[in-house]
């Protein structure tokens, strides 16, 4: 996909309602973040659509992950008001690892394998690398102590973990994907929301875990 005008036009619609959610009530906040959720799904539908891509099925796995990204929020929603912020795991932790996370994986991937074959073995490698550095820091400073904590019980030990897990696995798979292909402007704005989500995954399975978590503060889903 190119063209600026698009870009720069969904940067500006994202970012102002970014803003807004941080100073707005908390019901508005969250609708704010499905209007993001909704808002990037629905780009991706227009970019594959106008521009008709090779890879046409990677965007429609990724928009599908998108789409339960939004599921995800609106369950949290509906539990937050129901049975308050403290219920953990929920319903919309399982969307998102197990909807969400997978989808994406694929989607990238997908992308991944159109591009360039002779990048293939260099790329590889640099994910590797780069794969083997963060799951050494993620296990040190997120999944042992997460683990070896005794306060939590097994069920909220496995999901708080696999918030960074599935971090690193999609970190792994969006640096092979910014290595193995041309750098655009699309694949720059995946980059900076795929690290992200994996900086704010991380910090939200930490701060469930020390119930320090709060619907309205940075850390979402």
């Amino acid at each position: 996909m190119s063209g600026r005008k698009p870009v720069l036009g969904f940067l500006a619609l994202t970012g102002a309602l970014i803003v807004a959610s941080y100073l707005t009530p908390v019901n508005t906040w969250l609708l704010i973040w499905i209007s993001v959720g909704l808002a990037s799904a629905v780009a991706v539908v227009r970019g594959v659509t106008r521009y008709r891509p090779r890879r046409r099925s990677a965007w429609w796995l990724i928009m599908a992950a998108l789409l339960a990204l939004t599921i995800g929020e609106i369950t949290r929603i509906v539990q937050v008001e129901a049975f308050g912020p403290d219920m953990f795991p929920t319903v919309a932790d399982f969307v998102y690892l197990g909807l969400f996370v997978p989808l994406m994986i694929v989607g990238m991937w997908r992308l991944v394998r159109s591009g360039t074959p002779a990048l293939d073995r260099a790329g590889l490698f640099d994910a590797l690398i780069v794969t083997a550095a963060v799951a050494v820091l993620t296990w040190s400073f997120l999944i042992d102590p997460l683990v070896m904590s005794a306060s939590s019980s097994f069920p909220e030990k496995l999901v708080a973990a696999g918030y960074p897990v599935s971090g690193v696995l999609v970190l792994a798979t969006m640096v092979r994907l910014a290595v193995g292909i041309r750098l655009t402007p699309t694949v720059g704005l995946q980059v900076i929301g795929v690290l992200g989500m994996v900086v704010g995954s991380a910090v939200y399975g930490v701060l469930q875990l020390q119930a320090d978590w709060r619907v309205d503060g940075p850390a979402l889903l």
